[in-house]
């Protein structure tokens, strides 16, 4: 598997950073956390949002700060994540469960811990990081569950 994590030219003749490893990302859980989009008929893979989330928090917790701006794009991140998750209930209208999306809440759901004990974000509640009130209200009792058992005390 190819991970392309940025794009460094535009429409015509693209190229692209291919890497091996990302920092705090095991080569499973690089598979796990990419999405495949075909380009000319190959797929590429981009990592989705929580798998970046933990990437950056791994960064903030490993790699000196000086003159990198990794806190940004974890605050960043939290944003993207949120609006990712419900862009993705929103296409699973199922009462089935979403697997992979179920699998990537709960990675998030570590990370966010990890990221708030470490105080690297505030400990804001759930709503912050997760569309809470649409997966409460989910057709997949899996999202519904999800919300109320892993989502029901403070981080």
């Amino acid at each position: 598997m190819r991970l392309v994590t940025h794009i460094l030219q535009g429409p015509e003749g693209q190229t692209a950073e291919v890497i091996r490893t990302v920092n705090g990302l095991t080569e499973k859980e690089l598979e796990d956390g990419s999405i495949p989009i075909i380009y000319n008929v190959r797929p590429m893979w981009f990592l989705a949002p929580p798998a970046l989330f933990q990437a950056q928090l791994a960064n903030l917790l490993t790699l000196d700060q000086a003159e990198r701006q990794d806190q940004k794009h974890l605050n960043l991140l939290v944003l993207v994540t949120r609006y990712f998750f419900r862009d993705l209930l929103n296409q699973h209208q199922s009462t089935e469960r979403p697997t992979r999306a179920i699998a990537w809440m709960s990675q998030h759901v570590s990370n966010v811990r990890k990221a708030i004990e470490n105080q690297l974000l505030p400990a804001e509640g759930w709503t912050t990081y997760f569309p809470v009130e649409m997966m409460t209200e989910h057709t997949s009792e899996a999202v519904r569950n999800f919300a109320i058992h892993q989502l029901k005390s403070e981080q």
